[in-house]
């Protein structure tokens, strides 16, 4: 393992960040690739997808990698909301109707998808 002790990034908060422009990951994740307009993507998967990839690409000892994978698993039980509610707006898509999720609307509560596709259908 290595340390390196200077600072190389410095995170800056101001109004103009992706964050504050694209509140979701969703809306975000269409400003990173705009293929992903209209789509359903899975955000928090994808975060953790990344995380185990990380851990098996680099040459680690063994008990560096159970650490790595522990924490991988706490981070998982720490994020189990998150990546249920992945999952959940993935099958609302699926049950209702490919453009009820439209990429001008991106509150990202189920709550709000639910209201907002009966509100369609009354």
């Amino acid at each position: 393992m290595f340390e390196i002790k200077d600072s190389f990034f410095y995170r800056r908060f101001h109004n103009d960040t992706s964050c504050s422009v694209y509140p979701s990951e969703y809306s975000r994740a269409e400003w990173f690739d705009p293929e992903n307009d209209g789509r359903v993507v899975f955000p928090g998967w994808r975060l953790l997808f990344e995380y185990v990839l990380s851990v098996r690409k680099f040459n680690l000892i063994q008990i560096e990698r159970v650490i790595c994978y522990m924490h991988i698993i706490k981070w998982i039980l720490i994020n189990l909301t998150y990546l249920l509610k992945n999952l959940i707006v993935y099958i609302l898509h699926l049950l209702f109707k490919p453009g009820f999720y439209e990429a001008k609307n991106r509150s990202l509560t189920v709550k709000t998808i639910l209201l907002n596709h009966f509100k369609h259908l009354g």
